[in-house]
């Protein structure tokens, strides 16, 4: 069992097994403890794929405007498998901030950041899509936290 995910790292590239990545990023997240982790799998482009993000955290409209959209809609590509994430992140995805990486702690530290995993079957490599959604809080003074001052 992982200790602390932040202080654990998957010290592992990303496989081409489309299933063995998702296994090893619930793992580690502890997604029978953490009902947050969710794993979105998709068929696109005749291959599949598989989006992984913490509910809460990254924005359901952006997954699906930007990612789940785009994927639906594409086309078939020739390229080889190797090659997935490069196309789909050239030709497919419409999200502004998308980047690839190689390895699965990268890959866990982008989904506790807010952002959406998306990994693809036959290639070695994680496309990471940002989609922080979370709701934050102004600096302005709380309107029912007013303190009174005075004797």
């Amino acid at each position: 069992m992982p200790q602390d995910p932040l202080t654990d790292p998957i010290a592992e590239p990303v496989s081409a097994a489309l299933e063995y990545n998702v296994a090893r990023l619930k793992q580690a997240l502890r997604a029978g403890q953490n009902k947050d982790v969710t794993v979105r799998r998709v068929c696109c482009a005749g291959f599949s794929v598989a989006l992984v993000f913490l509910d809460g955290m990254a924005g359901a409209a952006q997954i699906n405007q930007h990612i789940l959209r785009p994927l639906l809609r594409a086309q078939e590509d020739p390229q080889p498998s190797s090659a997935r994430a490069a196309y789909l992140a050239d030709s497919v995805l419409s999200s502004a901030s998308l980047s690839q990486c190689d390895s699965l702690d990268e890959a866990m530290r982008a989904v506790l950041d807010g952002d959406t995993v998306l990994f693809c079957e036959g290639c070695p490599q994680a496309l990471l899509v940002e989609t922080k959604g979370f709701a934050k809080r102004g600096v302005e003074q709380p309107i029912n936290e007013a303190t009174v001052s005075g004797p």
